[in-house]
């Protein structure tokens, strides 16, 4: 009985982990896309000084989650968004075509986003 326990306990520690880490994934995933939006319409405004600002942060925020979050998901879901975080900052810095860049980083984030949305196929 002993057993039946503690196996029950490990089941149950791992369903509740699973939806903690989908749904916290899940809302830094939208503070990034509000991120990337805020940074578009700085550029847009004519502000480069203010999205170069927002660009940084976006990627030294994207930094922070990035070690966490590969505990939690493969590196190759991480990898390709970290690519177009780094060149976002780029692109704002040297008046490069940035729009696409925040629009492949808005949709890479919805994708990771929709891919860890706690529902009962991806908890069990």
């Amino acid at each position: 009985m002993t057993r039946i326990k503690l196996s029950v306990g490990i089941l149950v520690g791992l369903v509740a982990l699973s939806i903690f880490s989908g749904t916290w994934i899940s809302r830094r995933c939208r503070q990034f896309q509000l991120m990337t939006i805020s940074v578009e319409e700085a550029w847009l405004a004519g502000d480069v000084e203010e999205a170069y600002r927002l660009a940084c942060r976006l990627e030294a925020d994207w930094e922070s989650f990035r070690r966490p979050a590969g505990v939690l998901l493969r590196s190759r879901e991480l990898s390709e968004i970290d690519r177009i975080a780094s060149r976002v900052r780029y692109r704002t810095a040297s008046g490069g075509e940035l729009q696409p860049e925040l629009a492949e980083l808005r949709h890479m984030l919805e994708q990771l986003r929709s891919s860890v949305i706690p529902r009962p196929e991806t908890v069990l």
